[in-house]
């Protein structure tokens, strides 16, 4: 049955199938511009919080829920803000020239437009296995082993220092540029036992006697004997992977976009990806393949430095205090402090 109605002169019918139809297409319709809205306001930043919570980003057949992207960018407004004051304290102006010397560490994706500071036993492999796939020199993030990818695929990739000195402020202004920093405590213990530690199978031996022999006592390269070696170094004198973030990075000189942390390495990693709009092309790697030392759970620091004298962790802070205080990091709560 239909109902006739007139409007203007006009008969206009109206049946109750047709009028489903038409709720169902204007209800569509408003959920679509409210997404689109949602995500280009998000993008902007004049939204900080989105009208409904299970709003979705869409792209290429792939959702990342807007929440998910809102508190990963409070999250590093929030590490911004304290690595802006850290700076602003420890430095009055830019102590360093990125245009003229920039780091040997910091890797580029010309194609995508991605800036990665490589920093030693901070997920570095895994990051270097996403941009060898980014750049086309492997199809997947595990074809190839650990150490062909630190040799060989180290040496496919481009490298700040190789960009004509007038192109590099453009890279810096325009590229998505990211870090990755982890609690200085797990990194230097990361460092020994994947380096110095007797049951590694890297081959540093020459440094492993000089490190057995610092106090002439015993035969073998202890944590607390590395950490004796390693506090009097100078910064110029520190191998890569102990040699602080904050030398390796210059955070206070250059604008990183993410600052991550190997504590929240799967967000911080998923929320990158997303950042530079490359996460339907590539999946950050699992440990899978790497060198896993576990030196960030926390048993595993009790263990290694039970024992370790207070006047050495007190030296092993202050070298490290400028990683301390720039990404706030404090001492572990362990029970022999």
């Amino acid at each position: 049955m239909s109902q006739s109605k007139f409007c203007k002169g006009r008969v206009l019918s109206v049946t109750l199938p047709g009028v489903v139809f038409v709720v169902i297409g204007c209800f569509f319709f408003i959920s679509n511009q409210n997404e689109y809205w949602t995500s280009v306001l998000y993008k902007s930043g004049t939204m900080t919080a989105p009208p409904f919570k299970q709003t979705l980003l869409r792209k290429q057949g792939k959702s990342v829920k807007i929440p998910f992207l809102i508190n990963q960018r409070e999250i590093q407004e929030g590490r911004h803000r304290h690595l802006q004051t850290a700076c602003s304290k420890h430095y009055s102006q830019p102590r360093y020239d990125v245009i003229k010397k920039p780091p040997w560490n910091i890797f580029l994706d010309t194609t995508h437009k991605i800036l990665y500071c490589n920093v030693p036993k901070v997920a570095c492999t895994s990051w270097k296995r996403v941009l060898l796939v980014l750049t086309g020199v492997m199809k997947h993030t595990d074809d190839m082993e650990q150490k062909v990818v630190n040799r060989y695929g180290k040496s496919q990739l481009i490298t700040l220092s190789k960009i004509p000195q007038n192109e590099r402020q453009n890279v810096l202004d325009t590229y998505t540029k990211f870090m990755f920093v982890r609690h200085p405590f797990s990194r230097v213990l990361s460092a020994y036992n994947n380096k110095i530690n007797p049951n590694s199978s890297a081959g540093w031996d020459s440094m492993r006697r000089q490190i057995a022999s610092i106090d002439g006592q015993g035969k073998d390269a202890t944590f607390t004997k590395f950490l004796k070696y390693i506090i009097p170094m100078s910064p110029s004198d520190d191998d890569r992977h102990w040699s602080t973030t904050t030398k390796l990075c210059l955070p206070c000189d250059i604008d990183y976009d993410v600052i991550g942390k190997f504590e929240t390495l799967s967000d911080d990693a998923k929320y990158i990806l997303k950042l530079a709009s490359v996460d339907d092309l590539v999946e950050f790697p699992s440990a899978q393949g790497s060198s896993p030392t576990n030196s960030s759970k926390k048993h595993t620091l009790q263990e290694q430095f039970d024992g370790v004298p207070l006047n050495i962790i007190h030296g092993i802070y202050e070298k490290y205090i400028l990683d301390f205080q720039l990404f706030n990091y404090s001492i572990p709560k362990l029970t022999f402090f």
